[in-house]
């Protein structure tokens, strides 16, 4: 499988047409299987259109990769089994990222169960931190009062409004990953 991944990657650069220039990074990992992540060029300077590809299992989401995981486990069981398939508990950047999450699990449950999400305060309190080390840069609705004093991890879908909600990191819910960082940063 691995060779013919890799010759799909070599007859991919060859067949490209002569006035379009393209750049790729083709990758392997025995655990997740192979994935490749390709910048076309229209040939004007600047105009690049990135196309990003999965490993089988995960959703592409503005330019990275997220899997929606039902089996409901604690906050700390979650991001250890995300470590284990090559990434963390999601982070969320934007409101439009947050949306189309969301989606993917509409579409895996046909609901919006309350999901974990990597956002933890465990360290200091309010002090919120994604567990795959991306600066937490936005916050989703919600309110965040640390209730009986045990309330550090992230979960999303709270409430009528699908807000996000601090909650004891001991609940079980089901869980979104996101491949790790640096996994599509070097393109050759």
């Amino acid at each position: 499988m691995i060779f013919g991944f890799v010759l799909f990657c070599f007859v991919l650069v060859l067949s490209q047409d002569k006035n379009k220039t393209i750049s790729f990074l083709c990758s392997v990992n025995p655990d997740k299987g192979p994935f490749f992540l390709l910048y076309f060029a229209s040939g004007r300077r600047n105009q690049f259109r990135r196309a990003s590809f999965c490993p089988v299992g995960w959703t592409a989401i503005r330019g990275r990769c997220f899997r929606f995981v039902s089996a409901a486990t604690s906050w700390g069981k979650a991001e250890k089994h995300c470590q284990v398939i090559g990434g963390h508990l999601a982070s969320v950047h934007n409101a439009a990222e947050y949306r189309k999450i969301q989606k993917m699990i509409l579409k895996a449950t046909r609901g919006f169960p309350q999901t974990w999400l990597g956002g933890s305060d465990c360290q200091d309190e309010a002090i919120w931190l994604w567990s795959d080390g991306t600066p937490f840069n936005y916050m989703h609705c919600g309110t965040f009062n640390n209730g009986w004093w045990n309330q550090h991890c992230l979960q999303m879908n709270y409430g009528a409004n699908k807000c996000w909600d601090d909650v004891k990191c001991s609940s079980h819910l089901p869980s979104v990953c996101v491949l790790g960082p640096g996994k599509f940063d070097a393109v050759a």
